[in-house]
């Protein structure tokens, strides 16, 4: 699925898109693709003439009615619902699935649906931001990403999965042997003294000769691990979509606007925020310069 996560990635770009993605950008996204986007309250008078009772059942479809293409989906649903079901829609058209008749979301094992599966899932939750931001729990990733818990779960399962194999770190000698050691050592060199001082005793200072031996003890110290708590990230519904996007990297504690400096020549990850303040984030001093 490399070549869907890159094309879902490759929208997300194009449209700067920021976490958390909500209903309106789901609204503004359809609207560029040229769909209209119904409730099936909304689409009542519609559904009753056109027999589209088998995807009712679906929290969403698309198809295409007279010369208007429409995605419908069912706003009763959860918000993670809503939002993973619109964004496997938006997956299909994108991904050009439907060509013809009608797709709606189900549950169905299918090539079609696993594409517009992991195309929901990149683009609601893509792993580079998670991992950007250090996530280390589905109600981290929930915050950020507004998926509902079984969804996020599966989000996490694949973060965990993709994280580079710690290298095994070779325990350290036992005390008692590495005293031992030092002890030997240190015999060596009383003998070693004891053998030049009975030499010097026997031959003249012209033939005789000097040895030293160098010993050199190093302890590595293990560094100890210390992992960044995240902070509860409070999320508000009436804020606003048109919120300016910034950016953070992959270890810095501050977030930067697009043009800073700072973010040349490094990898960034895209934010609101309002997020970027829930994950602890600081305004760089930079290019924030009347932040207070």
């Amino acid at each position: 699925m490399e070549n869907i996560i890159r094309i879902a990635d490759d929208f997300a770009k194009q449209y700067k898109l920021a976490l958390p993605l909500r209903l309106d950008t789901m609204r503004h996204l359809c609207d560029a693709l040229g769909y209209k986007l119904l409730t099936y309250a909304e689409g009542a008078p519609i559904l009753e003439k056109l027999s589209f009772d088998d995807y009712m059942h679906c929290p969403a479809f698309c198809t295409r009615v007279m010369d208007c293409n429409v995605v419908f989906y069912d706003d009763t649903c959860s918000v993670g619902t809503r939002l993973f079901s619109l964004a496997h829609e938006i997956g299909h058209i994108v991904l050009r699935h439907i060509a013809t008749g009608a797709l709606g979301y189900d549950a169905s094992d299918t090539a079609q649906e696993r594409e517009a599966d992991a195309f929901a899932y990149a683009l609601l939750a893509p792993l580079d931001a998670l991992r950007a931001a250090r996530v280390r729990t589905v109600k981290q990733i929930q915050r950020m990403t507004l998926l509902d818990r079984e969804r996020a779960a599966h989000v996490l399962a694949e973060l965990q999965a993709e994280q580079p194999e710690t290298p095994q770190v070779k325990p350290a000698r036992p005390l008692l042997s590495f005293y031992a050691s030092i002890g030997v050592a240190l015999v060596l060199v009383i003998a070693s003294v004891s053998v030049l001082h009975f030499r010097r005793l026997i031959y003249t200072p012209d033939t005789a000769q000097s040895q030293t031996f160098v010993i050199t003890a190093r302890t590595r110290a293990e560094p100890t691990p210390t992992e960044p708590t995240l902070a509860a990230a409070a999320l508000s519904a009436d804020e606003s979509e048109q919120e300016e996007v910034i950016y953070i990297t992959n270890h810095g504690e501050r977030y930067h606007k697009g043009n800073c400096t700072y973010l040349i020549g490094r990898d960034t990850c895209p934010l609101s925020i309002s997020c970027a303040v829930d994950l602890g984030k600081e305004p760089c001093k930079i290019c924030f310069r009347n932040y207070d």
